[in-house]
């Protein structure tokens, strides 16, 4: 796999969706389509939280991944590691989770050190913090060095198990969970 992304989404039903126009304006602005826009905005308000685990193995140095650029106006690949590839990866959707105020949270494969940042970060928990939730997911994902093993079972489990913690809440709210 040239990288592994996990994500686990927790939904929420809603019977009244209210879009906020203003989500969709910045997509609009970036190239998306209103009805794709429209449609990532919806998805992001049902969805309460994403969980993705990056793999920030060892293995993320080989130098299969792309790179997409946009060089004087046209969208180029450009060869780059598999851990570039992800960097680039992360970071474009701790842009969109902001954007669309979406939680996400980003939980790297092995820990990255203390004088990195912490192993797991998110971004869009609350609208008031996202500026330095941005700056510090860009920090710690451009920081941090591929390295180690794949312990992806061991997050697998701990992330099942904070789930199943959780349920009793979310069906007494109303909320399903959803594993992808």
């Amino acid at each position: 796999m040239s990288f592994v992304v996990w994500f686990y989404l927790i939904h929420t039903t809603f019977v009244d969706f209210y879009l906020p126009a203003e989500h969709v304006s910045i997509l609009v602005e970036q190239g998306f389509s209103l009805g794709l826009a429209k449609a990532l905005a919806e998805n992001a308000q049902s969805f309460d939280q994403r969980i993705w685990i990056v793999d920030n193995s060892g293995s993320m140095q080989i130098g299969d991944g792309h790179r997409v650029k946009d060089i004087d106006g046209k969208i180029t690949m450009l060869p780059a590691t598999r851990w570039e590839e992800i960097q680039d990866t992360v970071i474009y959707h701790s842009q969109m989770a902001a954007v669309l105020n979406s939680h996400t949270r980003f939980r790297l494969l092995n820990d990255p050190g203390q004088t990195v940042g912490g192993q797991e970060f998110s971004v869009g928990r609350s609208s008031t913090t996202v500026e330095n939730d941005i700056r510090n997911a860009r920090k710690i994902i451009t920081r941090a060095k591929p390295d180690g093993v794949t312990p992806l079972t061991a997050h697998i489990w701990d992330i099942e198990q904070e789930i199943r913690q959780m349920l009793p809440k979310l069906q007494r709210t109303g909320r399903r969970v959803r594993k992808f």
